[in-house]
């Protein structure tokens, strides 16, 4: 019975002597408090992502339409118009501009940001390219359509007809300076921000996408 009461009272003086050291080395930051977290097999935490829905350009019903999965706007309202040539239909025509402007917001980081259309000369073809932030002349490689040759006077009003943006007066410097139309403010349409300025793009808001 004795050596069971000194075998006891050696048990209670080591639970004692460890409860001190544990407060001891509590008390002097070596044990970091822990509580065991169990996480269901598979289970992912949501990941936050700050990046903005690619755009797509694309023909629908004969219109070239640009949209970010939420909002969408129409860029080309028709290309059943007689401003071009005969060597393709109106649909496959939309369809390979479209392709076309997609290529070119690519090239231009995924933005409308300082883009703009432009008319120009390219192989004696009277053209309508895209313009990127960082371009400043119609090539083969950003040209979007060709117009007939007797259009060359009217370009800036075709331009206006085709994509309801106004077309930007020339500069006083240069009287001669081909029409422009800036379409940068596409990125807050479709944000589903509506410009106010007059010289943005007029009509309606833009509809959300189905």
């Amino acid at each position: 019975m004795k050596f069971q009461g000194l075998i006891s009272l050696s048990c209670l003086a080591i639970a004692v002597a460890g409860i001190v050291t544990l407060t001891l080395d509590a008390q002097a930051g070596r044990i970091t408090p822990h509580i065991p977290v169990r996480i269901n097999p598979g289970t992912q935490f949501p990941q936050m992502s700050s990046e903005k829905p690619p755009i797509n350009v694309r023909c629908v019903a004969q219109q070239t339409v640009v949209d970010n999965g939420k909002w969408q706007s129409v860029l080309i309202t028709s290309w059943s118009k007689t401003y071009f040539g005969d060597n393709y239909t109106p649909e496959t025509r939309c369809q390979m501009v479209s392709s076309r402007l997609q290529n070119a917001v690519a090239m231009n980081g995924g933005t409308f940001k300082g883009m703009r259309f432009l008319s120009g000369g390219v192989y004696g073809q009277l053209v309508v390219c895209a313009l990127g932030a960082d371009q400043s002349e119609c090539t083969s490689s950003n040209m979007l359509f060709t117009l007939k040759p007797e259009n060359q006077p009217r370009v800036g009003q075709i331009l206006e007809e085709l994509t309801n943006f106004k077309t930007s007066p020339p500069s006083i410097l240069d009287m001669y300076q081909p029409p422009e139309v800036d379409i940068s403010d596409l990125d807050q349409e479709l944000e589903g921000v509506v410009p106010s300025e007059p010289s943005q793009p007029f009509g309606s808001a833009p509809e959300p996408v189905p």
